[in-house]
């Protein structure tokens, strides 16, 4: 019916469904029949012929009036759905974990950046179970994060590349580095700040032998909180190997000759629409390409 109704608009301005027809590109007799349709489908008279040519009816100037409103919204609708594809090519929403903030956000983005200087990047930052949240509401378009979360939503699909172990670390000036010995003992008597529970990977590690009990343990889901804490305090704390130059700026170090206390994978999550354009594809290459070299930094 919207193409009847755009016929009506074309002969009641034209006042001739000749010069109407020619306007629209069809012949006449078309649209003569669309005419009949539209009236056939309304139950109305819409237009009275006379010998200067063709004018509404009552009900065909209401009609008349009605379909330029619906033809005034489809021109909104088409601008609307032009500005949505636009700002949809034109913007990336990124999500990402504290971890990967820090190391890898800045030259991910201006890589992207430098080849796609027009598309606004915007980043997120949460935990790793709502950023997965938020990839699969559509939120994000990416995220940067551990790929340890359960989904089953079919829309949405990770690839993991970036190994992340973690390793302890402590105050330079910890006693445990003054003379140590080397002894997992030693380690054991300290106090502990236990991000993502390594810890207790590592008493179960040992588990056959007698149990070395820890002096605290103070349990954080945050690398962030653990840091501050340690670098004030002499706790020993498990954090990301990829922080090591960092953990440096706040006066700690990783204790020399301890195997990592636990490890995950991390990689990155998307929602699968994203991959469909040029920009998409280029920043998920850039985002893998970056979290695999800091796999390996030390």
């Amino acid at each position: 019916m919207i193409k009847e109704l755009h016929h009506l608009i074309a002969v009641v301005e034209a006042a001739n469904i000749t010069a109407a027809a020619e306007a629209l590109g069809i012949t006449q007799p078309a649209l003569s029949k669309s005419i009949r349709r539209l009236e056939d489908d309304l139950g109305l008279q819409l237009l009275e012929r006379g010998p200067r040519g063709v004018r509404p009816t009552h009900a065909g100037w209401k009609i008349y009036a009605r379909a330029q409103k619906v033809e005034t919204e489809l021109r909104y609708l088409e601008l609307d759905a032009e500005r949505v594809r636009h700002d949809a090519s034109r913007k990336i929403c990124v999500g990402a974990s504290p971890l990967w903030e820090i190391i890898s956000i800045p030259g991910i983005v201006a890589a992207f950046q430098e080849r796609f200087p027009d598309v606004v990047v915007s980043v997120e930052i949460d935990q790793k179970n709502r950023l997965v949240e938020q990839i699969a509401s559509g939120k994000l378009d990416f995220a940067l994060c551990g790929i340890d979360v359960e989904t089953s939503d079919q829309d949405i699909g990770h690839e993991g590349n970036a190994r992340v172990d973690l390793r302890v670390a402590c105050r330079k000036s910890h006693p445990l580095l003054q003379g140590w010995s080397g002894a997992v003992e030693d380690i054991f008597r300290a106090n502990w700040i236990d991000y993502r529970f390594a810890i207790q990977r590592i008493r179960r590690d040992i588990a056959d032998g007698d149990m070395i009990e820890p002096g605290s343990v103070m349990e954080t889901g945050s690398w962030l909180s653990g840091l501050l804490t340690a670098s004030i305090s002499d706790y020993l704390v498990t954090l990301p190997h990829q922080l090591g130059h960092f953990a440096d700026r706040f006066g700690l170090a990783f204790v020399p000759g301890v195997p990592p206390a636990s490890s995950f994978e991390a990689g990155v999550w998307y929602r699968k629409s994203a991959l469909s354009t040029r920009g998409g594809r280029a920043f998920f290459n850039i985002a893998l390409e970056s979290m695999k070299s800091t796999s390996d930094v030390v």
